[in-house]
């Protein structure tokens, strides 16, 4: 874990690494077949999706 930035981890703990993130404009510009899956989000108390 020499090269790992812990704060790249940490965006998905506080949710930050949607900000400034479009998913409308970024789906939209898919130009090949493509097959999106969604799957429930489950998250506690705490903001934490669970299970990790």
């Amino acid at each position: 874990m020499d090269f790992y930035d812990l704060r790249f981890g940490e965006t998905f703990y506080d949710n930050s690494f949607r900000q400034g993130f479009d998913h409308a404009a970024t789906l939209s510009r898919i130009r090949v077949p493509a097959v999106l899956i969604h799957v429930k989000d489950l998250y506690d108390d705490k903001g934490t999706c669970w299970p990790p």
